[in-house]
């Protein structure tokens, strides 16, 4: 996953539900959903507007150990502070979808980017450790998504649902290299953000 202080292409502006708006307990990775069947997206006819969201979990600990493992990838996590499970980690979405198909297109522009604020960010004014990740596959049709994000380093999967105001997902990775406390893999947690902040609906 490409990393860098500094944000490529998409800008960080934290809107949308917070994790505490959430109920997230899980710790195994998910995979694509493969039951989507194609068809219309049933987007909402409206202009692509980015916006950035928390993504969360309940479990504090695990949310710790997740992040620092999915930051694993190109930085050394001694060097990782604490990251909050309410506040500590920014998604932001730039997501092309076929209306007809509901197939993810754009390949090359279709990206996420994950913003990891630990304590050395909120208390010492340090940059975030930045993801930024290209879509490789993905789904989203009849109110339901399955996105995929990948690189040399490793997988992100987003599943979740949507309507014409919202959509709500939950983020897994496998990294490829890098490891926490022998975790590799796992659900990091979810996140609510406008589904027009996520996805180019237009």
């Amino acid at each position: 996953m490409a990393m860098g202080a500094v944000a490529l292409v998409l800008t960080a502006v934290a809107c949308g539900k917070k994790s505490s708006d959430n109920n997230s307990n899980v710790s195994s990775a998910q995979g694509l959903n493969g039951n989507i069947a194609a068809g219309n997206s049933n987007l909402p006819n409206q202009m692509y507007s980015r916006q950035a969201a928390y993504i969360g979990s309940d479990n504090a600990d695990q949310f710790n150990t997740d992040a620092k493992a999915l930051a694993a990838t190109s930085v050394d996590p001694k060097y990782v502070g604490t990251v909050n499970n309410l506040s500590g980690v920014l998604i932001q979405g730039d997501v092309y979808i076929d209306r007809a198909t509901g197939n993810m297109i754009g390949i090359g522009s279709t990206a996420i980017q994950i913003d990891i604020r630990d304590s050395y960010v909120v208390e010492q004014g340090a940059d975030p450790i930045s993801i930024f990740i290209r879509g490789t596959q993905g789904r989203a049709a009849g109110g339901q998504a399955s996105l995929q994000f990948a690189d040399n380093y490793g997988t992100i999967t987003i599943n979740g649902t949507y309507n014409a105001s919202t959509f709500t997902g939950t983020v897994s990775y496998q990294n490829t290299t890098g490891s926490y406390n022998g975790r590799s893999s796992g659900t990091l947690g979810r996140f609510t953000v406008p589904t027009c902040g996520f996805f180019h609906c237009q």
